[in-house]
């Protein structure tokens, strides 16, 4: 089976996309294609359910009207099409109807990420978080926080915290750095695969005891012009 080259279409609104998406689909079928190895994807749940719908009302018209077949065999650019050949590929879309990938980008990724969890360091119920959702969650983590801060101490903490992350940008939230924070310990999190414990390469011995006090005074006497800022660095 000989399938024909990738194909790149530039269309606006309302030039009939769908309609050659539709086609598409329908010539990689009828050129002996799997349509389960096929993916359309799309940006609404309402444009998939009319590319899926406009795949199958198009193959069903063609094969109960010579008109129709006539009329997708010259969008398609055939000469004719077989009666025989179009009622194999309504049966083969009708049998495998559930297992079209038809869907929207965004299901799409989110079955990989599924499929794919532990490659992407991400837990077995992973899932999609929109904007409204993802509002939600943030509410949610930033009480957990702060119904731990039930001391003075605790409070004192996390406030010098907070200051030292802003850089005492009174501009910069608090939400905003926090999730600052999040983003720089998601990698580590991720390698780790979530162990609450990371440091087992260190060996059973720990990790080996290096003295810095030579390394310290060499910094010391380091080129004169930048003496003060080390001398800050090391203490």
């Amino acid at each position: 089976m000989t399938l024909p080259p990738h194909a790149r279409v530039l269309a606006s609104a309302g030039t009939g996309k769908t309609h050659r998406l539709s086609s598409r689909y329908l010539d990689l079928v009828l050129r002996g294609a799997d349509p389960r190895t096929l993916l359309a994807t799309t940006f609404t749940r309402a444009a998939a359910a009319e590319i899926r719908q406009r795949v199958l009302v198009r193959v069903a018209k063609a094969v109960l009207d010579d008109a129709d077949s006539r009329l997708l065999a010259t969008d398609l650019g055939l000469d004719r099409l077989a009666p025989d050949e179009l009622e194999r590929v309504l049966g083969e879309l009708l049998r495998h109807l559930s297992e079209l990938q038809i869907c929207t980008i965004d299901s799409f990724v989110a079955r990989l990420t599924t499929v794919g969890s532990q490659e992407l360091g991400l837990g077995t119920a992973a899932e999609l978080v929109y904007d409204d959702r993802e509002r939600g969650l943030q509410a949610r983590i930033l009480r957990r926080i702060f119904d731990r801060l039930d001391s003075e101490e605790a409070l004192r903490t996390f406030a010098d915290s907070i200051e030292g992350l802003s850089k005492g940008s009174p501009a910069q939230s608090i939400t905003d750095t926090l999730q600052e924070i999040v983003g720089f310990g998601l990698p580590p999190f991720h390698e780790t695969r979530g162990r609450v414990a990371p440091w087992h390469w260190a060996g059973e011995d720990g990790l080996e005891t290096v003295d810095l006090t030579p390394i310290v005074g060499d910094l010391r006497t380091a080129a004169a012009g930048h003496s003060k800022s080390i001398t800050r660095a090391v203490e």
